[in-house]
């Protein structure tokens, strides 16, 4: 639940501690787990807790374990940098040159076309997190989240946040892929 006091932007936030302080242990050494949830239409990641428990800004805390968590994620960890990293590009590295996507393309076979070419944005997105060691905090307000991103290559956003044909040509749907494998390049090039 999301209100404004006294001009300040609050997110109520209901959670048990415990499952959440798991899967930030999970996350701290690596883990990238996604879940189907209906209310989060690309999964739900779990390691997205970790924007939440970064962004807060605790009054008081008893739980010495909760402090102890929020202390270990003020810097972003490198196991959990090359799994979100690696995670965010296997739809790209699968689809890239996969005789599915060509034929797909060939046909206009739109439904398809915009399921993979969503699959690859949604991982994209999770590997510029990654590669700026910052926290995905999940698919709201992404382009906003993305304009806090200091390092990305150069249309990125634009590229990655495309509108995609409704139907659209095969040379239209062409242009979506070429686009979405640049940005992805272009991001594996700053891993370099």
């Amino acid at each position: 639940m999301d209100f404004s006091l006294d001009g300040r932007v609050v997110e109520v936030w209901f959670r048990q501690s415990k499952p959440v302080l798991e899967g930030a242990e999970r996350a701290l050494a690596g883990a990238v787990e996604r879940e189907d949830r209906v209310w989060t239409p690309n999964g739900f990641y779990r390691y997205a807790a970790l924007a939440d428990l970064s962004s807060m800004a605790v009054l008081h805390c008893q739980n010495r374990d909760f402090a102890d968590a929020l202390e270990r994620i003020r810097l972003y960890p490198p196991p959990l940098r090359r799994a979100a990293f690696a995670h965010g590009m296997q739809a790209l590295e699968f689809w890239r040159g996969n005789m599915h996507l060509e034929t797909a393309i060939e046909r206009v076979d739109a439904y398809y076309l915009q399921s993979i070419a969503h699959q690859i944005r949604t991982g994209l997105l999770h590997a510029a997190f990654a590669t700026n060691g910052k926290y995905f905090g999940g698919d709201k307000k992404m382009r906003q989240a993305l304009g806090q991103l200091s390092s990305l290559p150069p249309r990125f956003v634009e590229d990655v946040l495309q509108h995609w044909p409704d139907e659209g040509t095969s040379a239209q749907w062409r242009d979506v892929f070429e686009k979405l494998f640049a940005a992805g390049q272009g991001l594996a090039e700053m891993q370099s």
